[in-house]
């Protein structure tokens, strides 16, 4: 109630646009840099039953899957790279979240020391986000090298896919919309924190906890995202804080409700309109 009726609630709504709309947008440039063409608002549909079917089925990249099958099916377009382009979106995401977290923990370390497990998990988080930016940009140079290619142990198929890599520009084109998109809902629940009377420490602190919580709910032993981001939100304010940030926790519900409720109007459109629009894969 108090979010309806605040001033700001325009402000969040258009904060929670600019996010779901960029993540689709990150996809979009991804699926063009391995020649596909697609279209944004064609596709959009499809990226929000994904979501929805993340969300509601207890199964790990469940709506991955969704977004395969459709996009293979209502378009036309090849299995292994609209695979190939999910797999590379997810992994852009979860490298822009793990940008996002390393950046605030950085700054905000003199306020996270007290805690006795902040030492093992910054220097774990400063490991894998060293290993994975050698890791992106190595992979991402593959199509230039035909040696580590060669190896009988790497088949046709997957040969045919690392020489038709996104080239640099477009991997940084996506890291940049990616984290445009993340700090545009982050922001969003920072405004929701400091409208429900946060205190404006904590609210700041939920700035490092948010994405902490987005990197450690894609681990395997999360089954579901429903509930499980605001359980480790407010696990991990046990950890840094003695008190919980309720915007965190209703910010948060306030997505994923936005979510589901698109990703139903989604598949209604897509059950209703099924004419055949299919796109190319360019040579």
């Amino acid at each position: 109630t108090i979010i309806l009726q605040s001033n700001d609630l325009p402000l969040l709504i258009n904060l929670l646009l600019v996010n779901i709309f960029g993540s689709h947008f990150r996809w979009v440039i991804i699926a063009r840099s391995l020649k596909m063409e697609t279209f944004f608002l064609n596709s959009f549909p499809i990226t929000l039953a994904g979501t929805f079917s993340n969300y509601i089925l207890p199964i790990k990249f469940a709506g991955d899957l969704t977004r395969a099958t459709l996009l293979s099916k209502r378009y036309g377009l090849p299995k292994s790279t609209v695979t190939y382009s999910i797999v590379w979106d997810r992994f852009i995401a979860l490298y822009s979240t793990l940008l996002i977290t390393v950046t605030f923990m950085l700054v905000l370390d003199n306020k996270l020391n007290h805690s006795p497990y902040h030492f093992k998990i910054k220097w774990t988080l400063l490991s894998i986000f060293a290993g994975t930016t050698m890791a992106l940009f190595y992979v991402s140079s593959l199509k230039h090298k035909t040696e580590p290619l060669k190896a009988k142990i790497v088949s046709k198929r997957i040969r045919r896919l690392l020489q038709n890599q996104p080239s640099v520009s477009r991997l940084l084109t996506a890291i940049t919309v990616s984290v445009i998109a993340q700090l545009c809902l982050y922001v969003m629940i920072l405004k929701t924190s400091l409208i429900l009377k946060d205190s404006y420490e904590l609210s700041t602190l939920f700035l490092y906890i948010a994405p902490l919580s987005v990197i450690l709910s894609h681990l395997p032993i999360i089954p579901i995202p429903i509930g499980s981001g605001q359980i480790l939100i407010v696990y991990l304010f046990k950890i840094y804080s003695d008190q919980i940030s309720k915007g965190g926790v209703v910010g948060l519900s306030l997505l994923q409700a936005t979510l589901l409720f698109l990703g139903l109007c989604a598949i209604f459109s897509l059950l209703f309109n099924n004419s055949d629009k299919r796109n190319t894969v360019l040579p």
